[in-house]
């Protein structure tokens, strides 16, 4: 996939098949406009980013972790880049 099919898809509305994961992001994320998209991604994606479950993830809101944005009523979505620097503020297990 090209780079531009890539940022293509990273404006397009969220959807299961539509998202990138984080790592396509940053392809994408060179090409784009500061403040012009996001990565938005869902609490099941968030839970596989971070090895948790999707509960886990909703407790860790008391915890400090980024708060969701609503694209509608029950649909929770995540910055991307606030995940990445949630999870690079968190000590690392050696």
């Amino acid at each position: 996939m090209s780079a531009l099919e890539k940022l293509n898809r990273a404006v397009a509305p969220v959807s299961k098949s539509a998202v990138l994961s984080c790592v396509e992001w940053d392809t994408v994320k060179a090409l784009t406009p500061v403040g012009s998209a996001a990565l938005w991604l869902s609490v099941v994606q968030v839970s596989k980013r971070l090895g948790v479950s999707v509960r886990t993830v909703w407790r860790l809101l008391d915890e400090g972790f980024p708060k969701p944005r609503y694209v509608r009523a029950k649909m929770p979505r995540w910055n991307c880049a606030e995940v990445d620097a949630w999870m690079s503020s968190r000590p690392s297990i050696q």
